[in-house]
């Protein structure tokens, strides 16, 4: 018995070290380096079902450590240490859980890709009557869920029975898979040490690599006359003047994408050290060529990015230590670049920011909803972006990763060790616990 024991807790403190080496969730150490590994195909293996919920089972506890929630429809998948957790939360007050999909590692972020055709038969005889014969098509599309699973890579699950995940694929990304962003048919990886990767997922079973940037600092030479960063290169004939006696300027840091999120044509990669990088998609159906990725501005952030959320010209950034940065992208005067207009300092580090706007923004102001570690979420009316003002904050038991925004003033925290916290934020001033109940 002592023996089973300590082998437990022994397996226990392996997927916490793994967790800590992958999550990108400590306060302010620097991310750990990473072995990188030729990226490719992994053939599917069958997803885990649901533990029995064991008193002192170890593999319960993981289960509940979360780091990031999303929400379809009235199921809730859950980002652990386990694997993704399957829930049914058609009434908050009371989750209900119907599956778990294991993994060998921790999820750090989900993405939902959406419903996928399945390819149609290549062999299959018409009707007699020359009709088209129904057996010929691939069946009811797939639900894909994507899975940012760190060094294991992007797992794709098909989720259209919740209660029965299906995993799909696996694919291992060179760096570290840390975050998504989702519209068919690509893929938007944060990955880690290798920066930015577009995978295609039209078929989910064999996901393919379209495009990246290698976790090369961005190259802006491609724009000495326009957009970028407000400092053009100097023409070949007339280099810029070298006083001996100034230090040469340090080399931009490397590059640690831990989220990316698409707006429109413009991808917005949280990088850590490297602050915000913005990239212009450039033909992402592949009309006329290959995806490409092509940098469009880079803003130095004074913490670690962790985190963006985008509201029209203005950007949001979980700066982790240094707080929220609230950047002016400049799209308004491209010639003057983007700049930071704003910093809030958050309570603790700011790892998660997401941003809710009503139709009518007179009647629901903007409104910006801040994970802030051990302190946390942080609520602030951002009507004004240059002027952010508090309007509520709640203390969780555990600290805060990840914000999911819900209906009706509903948000999923993802509150680390405690799992799921459901809170009634519908007035600020006055956030409400949904679930769990004390």
């Amino acid at each position: 018995m002592r023996r089973t024991l300590l082998l437990a807790a022994v397996a226990l403190a392996l997927a916490a070290c793994k967790r800590a080496e992958t999550s990108g969730t400590t306060i302010d150490a620097a991310p750990p380096p990473t072995v990188d590994v030729p990226g490719g195909n992994v053939p599917a293996t069958p997803s885990g079902t649901a533990f029995a919920a064991t008193e002192g089972d170890p593999r319960e506890e993981l289960t509940g450590r979360t780091y990031d929630v999303l929400l379809d429809g009235t199921f809730a998948y859950r980002a652990t240490t386990a694997g993704v957790v399957v829930e049914d939360l058609s009434q908050p007050q009371t989750p209900q859980r119907l599956a778990v999909a294991e993994l060998p590692g921790s999820v750090n972020r989900l993405a939902l890709v959406g419903d996928v055709e399945r390819p149609a038969a290549t062999a299959c005889p018409a009707l007699p009557d020359g009709g088209t014969n129904p057996a010929c098509g691939g069946g009811p599309p797939r639900r894909v869920l994507a899975a940012a699973a760190g060094p294991v890579g992007v797992v794709l699950y098909d989720i259209r029975d919740p209660a029965q995940p299906v995993e799909l694929s696996r694919f291992d990304t060179p760096g570290a898979a840390m975050g998504l962003a989702a519209t068919y048919p690509n893929l938007y990886v944060a990955d880690g040490t290798n920066g930015v990767l577009v995978l295609d997922v039209r078929d989910p079973e064999r996901p393919l690599a379209l495009a990246g940037t290698d976790g090369l600092p961005p190259d802006f030479s491609a724009f000495a006359n326009g957009p970028g960063p407000a400092r053009p290169t100097p023409a070949v004939d007339q280099p810029a003047p070298v006083d001996a006696d100034t230090p040469a300027p340090e080399p931009p840091a490397s590059p640690y994408v831990r989220d990316v999120l698409l707006d429109g044509s413009r991808l917005f990669a949280a990088s850590g050290p490297a602050g915000l990088i913005v990239y212009d998609v450039r033909d992402p159906l592949r009309v006329g060529g290959n995806l490409v990725l092509m940098p469009h501005a880079a803003i130095d952030t004074p913490g670690d990015a962790r985190a963006v959320a985008v509201d029209g010209t203005t950007a949001y950034v979980a700066d982790g230590p240094a707080g929220l940065q609230i950047i002016d992208l400049g799209l308004a005067e491209p010639a003057a670049g983007p700049a930071i207009v704003a910093t809030w300092a958050t309570r603790d580090v700011c790892r998660d920011v997401k941003i809710a706007v009503g139709r009518d923004r007179a009647l629901f102001p903007p409104t910006a909803y801040l994970a802030v570690g051990d302190r946390g979420l942080e609520v602030l009316d951002i009507s004004d972006s240059a002027a952010p003002q508090p309007r509520g904050r709640h203390e969780a038991q555990r600290p805060v990763n990840r914000i999911t925004v819900g209906p009706n003033g509903l948000l999923l925290l993802s509150n680390d060790a405690a799992g799921l916290l459901v809170v009634d934020a519908a007035d600020p001033a006055a956030i409400r616990v949904v679930f769990p109940h004390d």
